[in-house]
C-alpha cells in the first residue's frame, strides 16, 4: 500500500527558530500553491515592511520572497547548441556530404549515403537540407572545442605504415627509407613549401598594405599640420599692434561720451576699423560721426 505524504511549508528566522508553520497540504501539492494558501487565510504568514522572506527555487520571485538565481535554461541551451554544432561538423567531414553556405544547410550525393548514416546516428536524422542560420556562430563559439582526431590511427593503420630504419649504434645515424615513401614525403614537402611560400606572400602583402596606409596617414597629417601653421600665422598677422584708436579718438572735438560710442563702434566690426585706420583728418572724424549718427537713428 502507498504511504500518504504531507506538505508542510516552515519559516524560520536567520537564526534558525520557526515563526510560521503550514502543514496539512497533500504531499503532491506544488510549493507555490501551498504558499498562495498561507498568505490568503485569516491567520496568514505576513511579511514586515521592506523585508522579504528567503525561499527556495520552487517558488518565483514576488514582493517579500526572493527565490535563488537560476540559470538551467542557459546551460541547456549551451548544451543543446553544442550538440547541433557537433551534428552539423560530423556530417560536413563525412564522405559523400557538404556544407552548403548559401542556403545553410547540408547536402548530401544520393538517398543512400543519408540513409546509411542516419542509422547508425540517429541524431542527424531530419538535418538533411534543413536550414541552420546561426552554423557559422556556433562554429566561432564551438569550433575550438571540437576534437578532429586527425592524429590518431588505429593498430592496423600503425602497422602498416612505412617503417624508417634506424640503426641507433651508427654514428652517422644512416636511415633507410621506403622509396615510395620517399616520394610522399618529397611531395608532402613541396606542398608544404608552397603552402609556407603563400603564407610567406600573404604576410608581405598585408606589411605592404600597413606600410602604404601608414604613408598615406603620415600625409595627410602632414598637410593638416601645414594647413594649421597657415591658419596660426595669418592668425598671429592679424593681431599685429595697431594705433591707439582711443587716442585718436580722444584728439577729436567729441565729448567723452561719443568718443566711448564710436570706440565701441568702430571695434564691433572688422571692416569699419580698418575703414577708421585707412582715413585721416577730417575725413576720419567725418566717418566716426556718420558711425554716431547711424546708431542714433
Amino acid at each position: 500500500m502507498g504511504e500518504v505524504a504531507t506538505n508542510v511549508l516552515g519559516v524560520c528566522t536567520p537564526d534558525m527558530k520557526f515563526i510560521f508553520v503550514f502543514p496539512g497540504w497533500e504531499g503532491s501539492a506544488s510549493d507555490s500553491r501551498v504558499l498562495r494558501d498561507a498568505i490568503s487565510r485569516p491567520t496568514r504568514l505576513r511579511v514586515p515592511t521592506g523585508c522579504y522572506y528567503l525561499v527556495d527555487g520552487g517558488y518565483t520571485n514576488g514582493q517579500g520572497y526572493l527565490a535563488p538565481y537560476r540559470v538551467p535554461h542557459i546551460e541547456s541551451k549551451m548544451r543543446f547548441w553544442k550538440k547541433l554544432y557537433g551534428i552539423i561538423f560530423d556530417m560536413i567531414n563525412k564522405s559523400g556530404f557538404a556544407w552548403n553556405d548559401s542556403l545553410k544547410c547540408i547536402e548530401v550525393d544520393n538517398d543512400e549515403a543519408w540513409n546509411t548514416y542516419v542509422q547508425h546516428n540517429k541524431d542527424a536524422d531530419g538535418w538533411r537540407g534543413k536550414q541552420c542560420l546561426i552554423y557559422d556562430r556556433l562554429k566561432n563559439i564551438f569550433g575550438k572545442d571540437r576534437a578532429t582526431g586527425r592524429g590518431s590511427a588505429t593498430p592496423t593503420k600503425m602497422m602498416n605504415e612505412p617503417v624508417h630504419h634506424i640503426d641507433v649504434n651508427d654514428d652517422d645515424e644512416e636511415v633507410e627509407v621506403d622509396p615510395d615513401h620517399s616520394a610522399s614525403l618529397s611531395r608532402s614537402n613541396q606542398q608544404n613549401s608552397a603552402s609556407s611560400s603563400s603564407r610567406h606572400r600573404k604576410r608581405n602583402a598585408d606589411t605592404d598594405i600597413q606600410k602604404e596606409m601608414a604613408k598615406a596617414f603620415g600625409e595627410m597629417i602632414s598637410e593638416f599640420g601645414d594647413q594649421l601653421k597657415t591658419i596660426t600665422n595669418s592668425l598671429v598677422k592679424g593681431s599685429k599692434p595697431r594705433p591707439d584708436i582711443a587716442a585718436e579718438l580722444a584728439k577729436m572735438d567729441l565729448s567723452i561720451n561719443d568718443q566711448i560710442k564710436a570706440l565701441r563702434l568702430i571695434l564691433e566690426k572688422a571692416s569699419d576699423e580698418r575703414t577708421f585706420l585707412t582715413l585721416d583728418g577730417a575725413m576720419r572724424k567725418a566717418f566716426v560721426l556718420l558711425l554716431l549718427g547711424a546708431r542714433e537713428l
